[in-house]
């Protein structure tokens, strides 16, 4: 078995995600330039209450947290009309109106039954390499790495996340560089896909009654619009713990604003509250932001969905020890970013 390390994760992730979508030179730039100019940290992705700056009570009350979506916001159209279209325009349509698109028999079975292979062998060498374990532990779990992949817990429910080896996984990585997959990724994440944004994904449902996992927690993942796609390989039903979204929950409305505001308003005040930047949200509160219940989309397999987590979402109830296996993408853009970021090289 593979050691496994922990720690260090997320602010490698970061500097990778920035020198990617900048260069190296203007990336680093930019970290050093947080690192030396502290308010300079509101200009980043950065949304824990808990950063001084970001979760700074007096500029909250003034429209602090309100003012970063706008203009997140404006950065995103301006990224939008530099990026272009998707191959289908109704797609775009969809995600605009919904904030979720929803792409049955995505690919050609013959292609689909080779990254359906590729995944479950993926799977299986990881098991191998670092036999799954259970968790006991409540909230997030701390990332933890191992050859080829990195997993963590969300309560009991175990998320392995695995590398596309294109040598072991030629057909993976076909799809997840094919120039109608890129494209249609970037014209609704106003974000340029990179090498490592896709990977093998595999999630393992724990038990409710022992330990809750907080993604079936109904919430929204950021302040600025974000995506995420899942090429789902098997069928998922209702026990298997699916997608649930509330449509339209992604544009910010003036209720939604408000919304925002008093939740910003509540965690600068109360330090007994969740400082992540995740906001959960009630039923109560869809009802007033006039907002349904959240779908559930219990999907067929070669089934593409992709998402702006930005609108409320969860993970389904699931019968324990159940599994779910996709190729997955995070298209999370800088969010003041005024371009899309480095092209992916094709070639």
């Amino acid at each position: 078995m593979a050691i496994k390390r922990t720690g260090g994760f997320s602010a490698k992730a970061e500097r990778d995600e920035v020198e990617a979508a900048f260069g190296v030179g203007k990336g680093r730039f930019l970290l050093w330039l947080r690192g030396a100019i502290p308010p300079v940290i509101l200009f980043s992705p950065a949304k824990n209450f808990r950063d001084p700056w970001v979760g700074h009570p007096r500029l909250n009350r003034m429209g602090l947290h309100v003012a970063r979506i706008l203009l997140s916001d404006c950065c995103a159209a301006v990224r939008r009309l530099l990026i272009g279209r998707p191959f289908d325009l109704e797609h775009l349509r969809t995600y605009r109106r919904d904030g979720i698109l929803v792409i049955a028999n995505a690919l050609p079975e013959d292609q689909f039954r080779l990254i359906q292979d590729e995944a479950r062998a993926s799977v299986a060498r990881s098991k191998r390499v670092c036999p799954p374990l259970d968790n006991d532990k409540r909230g997030l779990s701390a990332v933890e790495t191992f050859d080829g992949g990195r997993e963590h817990f969300d309560g009991g429910s175990l998320n392995r996340f695995l590398d596309v080896d294109v040598q072991r996984m030629p057909a993976t990585a076909a799809f997840i560089t094919s120039p109608w997959f890129v494209r249609l990724c970037e014209a609704l994440s106003t974000w340029r896909i990179r090498a490592g944004d896709a990977s093998v994904y595999w999630l393992r449902h724990g038990s409710e009654q022992s330990n809750h996992d907080i993604q079936k927690d109904c919430h929204k993942d950021t302040f600025h619009t974000t995506a995420k796609s899942w090429l789902f390989l098997e069928t998922v039903t209702r026990d298997d713990g699916p997608l649930e979204y509330v449509p339209g929950s992604h544009r910010m409305t003036a209720r939604r604003l408000r919304w925002e505001h008093r939740r910003a308003m509540a965690i600068t005040s109360d330090v007994t509250m969740n400082p992540g930047g995740a906001f959960r949200v009630s039923d109560a509160e869809l009802d007033e932001l006039g907002h349904g219940r959240p779908v559930a989309y219990a999907v067929e397999a070669n089934t593409l969905v992709i998402a702006d987590t930005r609108g409320f979402h969860r993970r389904g109830a699931a019968l324990e020890r159940r599994e779910r296996l996709h190729i997955f993408a995070s298209l999370r853009p800088w969010p003041f970013a005024l371009t899309p970021g480095k092209s992916l090289n094709l070639s």
